[in-house]
């Protein structure tokens, strides 16, 4: 289908980079197929969704892929409140996708697949892909190191060409919301009570070095969630959803978290959870 017909949007917020991989490898394979698309980092240029509202409400066929990383269990919340304003639609597809790293993708897809639904999309497909755990960079050994690699990646390349022959049969399939409750029913509850809140409560605090900190403003600029200020010392928002992005990114150290004990939680729920397969994309049924 021409670029007069259709227009595509790739939206999504990347604290560790993994799922912007993703979502580049979704340009790729939309521009392989001659789609054209236009790619939206969250994190560094929420303005510039600006105008997917307005795309949204043309005669335009419109696909959005959206995607998140994974945190305690969840989408992250700038993700579901972009999902939440979106207006409604009538003539669109959505695809959304998550990054996780290894403990458990969670409940991400079926929240994120059902409020797309309410607002009128049609839903095309989804996928989870496998990522190297954001909170453990500083370790030779974290949970999913090397993913997402050229297999994962390669399935989301077959996705996407799904999601297009999907779109030009007409009327398009629909993926069910039930095949994204994929969970075990005993692992739902605690996933429920899980949530950005909480695990604020659980997490190791950050530190502010003085003597450190030159005011450069680094951390402020790169927070995906906008949640930092300098007062003068750099000061955390109710906002921030805790990716320690600004830990590991401040050119001179000076922020700091004894994330020791995060390590043994994290391996123990890989075990606990034991989820399979690492990667897997979601396709409605051919009629």
């Amino acid at each position: 289908m021409s670029e007069q017909y259709r227009q595509s949007f790739i939206v999504y917020i990347s604290p560790a980079g993994t799922t912007e991989t993703v979502a580049r490898t979704i340009a790729t394979s939309l521009n392989a197929r001659r789609e054209s698309c236009t790619l939206c980092n969250l994190g560094t240029a929420p303005a510039s969704t600006a105008d997917i509202g307005t795309a949204l409400a043309s005669d335009k066929q419109t696909l959005l892929f959206i995607g998140s990383p994974v945190y305690s269990s969840h989408a992250v919340p700038t993700i579901i409140e972009f999902i939440d304003r979106l207006p409604a639609v009538n003539n669109s597809i959505a695809i959304p996708f998550v990054t996780w790293g290894g403990a458990t993708s969670g409940l991400a897809l079926p929240e994120m697949g059902e409020r797309l639904l309410n607002r009128g999309f049609i839903l095309a497909g989804a996928a989870k892909v496998m990522a190297v755990h954001s909170l453990m960079w500083q370790l030779p050994d974290p949970v999913g190191i090397g993913r997402p690699n050229a297999d994962d990646l390669a399935q989301i390349e077959l996705l996407v060409s799904d999601v297009i022959d999907n779109a030009d049969a007409g009327c398009p399939r629909q993926l069910s919301l039930d095949v994204l409750n994929y969970q075990p029913a005993e692992f739902v509850p605690e996933m429920l009570q899980l949530s950005v809140a909480k695990a604020k409560t659980i997490l190791p605090p950050r530190q502010v070095d003085h003597a450190r900190c030159t005011l450069c403003g680094y951390c402020r600029d790169t927070c995906p969630a906008s949640a930092i200020e300098l007062n003068p010392l750099p000061v955390f928002l109710p906002n921030c959803f805790i990716c320690y992005n600004c830990m590991r990114l401040c050119p001179e150290q000076a922020i700091y978290a004894d994330l020791e004990p995060v390590y043994e939680r994290i391996r123990s729920r890989v075990t606990h959870y034991a989820e399979t397969p690492a990667t897997e994309i979601f396709q409605p049924p051919v009629m």
